[in-house]
């Protein structure tokens, strides 16, 4: 199972305390300018060889730092990581401000820094587009948005930050099917839309770190995450914002607890024996059920999908079908279902079904899903329900 690196931006009150907390720093570099406190924290962490990130701050100014403006703090503070400027869901922009920054100042970092390109677009098709120009540009890091406009597309929700959250994880997975992903390249993923989504990624090697203030506005705001939840909204609060906000209206030990829940989401089922992490069993109960079943195995190279029908005691078959996927490559998933309803909806390609695949696989692997469904209902193990239809 994969450590992504974590790291939550801080006001200064409490920067030190939340320092001790996190994998490694990350430097938004307007700040550099702007507050000399800032600056001097950031010049020493530098100095006794934190691992920082240098942002370039678009997210907080709507535009990136550029040219001699960034360089010189890139130059200055030697971070081990600095993103390269680019412009929001711009997908052409940012491939042409990464070759400039490239072709101009490529040479001239410190041989220490290593540079992350972040993807940006409107589409799909942009965010390949971008990826890709990125990849041949030869970025050290590839950087995901936690907030791109089509993860509203790919998942409509009245709740915008789940839309967000669940976005980027069906992207994840789609460019992961497609072959876009590169696993040989450390990916970021930047800010979250809800603090749980990293429970999504446990199994993606290829995600080095991410960022987000959440656990430390939230806890500034009051609110205490849910227990191996934790949240299901979100403040509207960028945290360069409150940078200077006073320690004795901040309550540290809410702040902490946050921290340490938003790293235990999700592992409370889960047990780590010499370094491997393993599901918990529950205790088996005494008596032991006898069930006869027959089984069907679909498989490639890619997947296999076991499915397996139940039979009574009298031998029949029941209606009782379970489909256990697995896939063969990153990430390594593990799936079981076993709502018939749920296989028929995938079957006849209902909307709400199919979302629920999309964390898991993109499109031309849920169409092969689909065909297994379809020869399921040919065999007769699934039984099709007539559809409503209006008598007008």
């Amino acid at each position: 199972m994969n450590k992504i690196k974590i790291s939550h931006e801080a006001p200064l009150s409490i920067f030190d305390e939340v320092t001790q907390l996190t994998d490694y720093q990350y430097c938004l570099v307007h700040l550099m300018d702007e507050s000399p406190e800032y600056r001097d924290k950031f010049i020493k962490l530098c100095k006794k060889k934190h691992e920082v990130i240098l942002d370039n701050s678009i997210f907080e100014l709507g535009t990136a730092f550029k040219g001699e403006d960034y360089f010189k703090w890139v130059k200055e503070l030697k971070p081990n990581w600095y993103i390269i400027p680019d412009v929001l869901e711009d997908c052409e922009g940012t491939i042409k401000q990464a070759e400039e920054w490239i072709a101009t100042y490529g040479k001239k970092v410190p041989r220490r820094s290593k540079s992350i390109g972040v993807v940006q677009g409107k589409t799909l098709e942009e965010i390949i587009r971008c990826y890709k120009a990125l990849e041949w540009l030869g970025v050290d890091m590839i950087a995901i948005s936690f907030d791109y406009s089509l993860y509203e597309k790919m998942f409509p929700h009245p709740n915008q930050k789940l839309s967000w959250m669940m976005g980027r994880v069906q992207l994840l997975g789609i460019l992961l099917d497609m072959g876009i992903i590169n696993p040989d390249i450390p990916h970021h993923l930047l800010g979250s839309g809800l603090p749980q989504e990293g429970l999504y990624y446990k199994d993606y090697n290829w995600i080095y770190s991410t960022d987000t203030s959440n656990p430390i506005v939230h806890g500034i705001k009051g609110k205490r995450y849910i227990k191996n939840q934790g949240l299901w909204s979100k403040e509207s609060q960028k945290l360069h914002e409150i940078i200077h906000y006073p320690e004795e209206e901040i309550d540290m030990e809410l702040v902490e607890y946050n921290i340490s829940n938003l790293k235990i989401i999700g592992m409370e089922e889960r047990i780590e024996v010499n370094g491997v992490w393993y599901i918990k069993e529950k205790a088996l109960q005494e008596e032991l059920f006898i069930s006869e079943f027959d089984g069907i195995v679909f498989e490639n190279d890619l997947f296999s999908v076991e499915v397996t029908r139940l039979r009574d005691g009298d031998g029949l078959p029941t209606e009782n079908v379970l489909m256990e996927y697995t896939s063969k490559v990153q990430p390594y998933i593990k799936e079981g279902w076993d709502n018939v309803d749920w296989m028929i909806g995938v079957y006849r390609n209902s909307p709400v079904s199919i979302r629920q695949l999309y964390p898991l696989m993109g499109e031309e692997r849920i169409k092969q899903i689909q065909s297994i469904i379809g020869t399921l209902v040919e065999k007769g193990w699934i039984k099709l329900k007539p559809t409503f239809k209006p008598d007008f």
